[in-house]
């Protein structure tokens, strides 16, 4: 909190109920995303242990109602599919560097 401009140290009461809003708000996205996961795609997203995989599309898509969150939701995964993609060709461009003549 203190980096959004509060006080260094900020009441403990005032911490205590952002960490209860936060916690309540994840928890209750979780289940929304895991609700709509199991509807979607049963098959195809079950783990070995035969638990429900949430994909970040699930997790927007469950955002959708809510169009501020859902619009940053839609940014942020955007931005890590940008981010594979350099990692993947940096990974490439590593490999191709390093790799051995014939």
């Amino acid at each position: 909190m203190y980096g959004f401009g509060d006080v260094e140290k900020p009441d403990e009461d005032t911490t205590t109920l952002v960490d209860e809003l936060l916690s309540s708000f994840i928890s209750d996205l979780t289940k929304e995303s895991t609700k709509l996961a199991a509807a979607r795609d049963l098959e195809s997203i079950r783990n070995n242990e035969g638990r429900v995989r949430l994909r970040s599309e699930h997790v927007v898509m469950s955002l959708r109602e809510n169009e501020t969150m859902h619009f940053r939701a839609t940014k942020i995964e955007k931005r890590i599919e940008k981010e594979k993609e350099r990692q993947d060709k940096r990974e490439k461009k590593k490999k191709k560097k390093f790799s051995k003549p014939k």
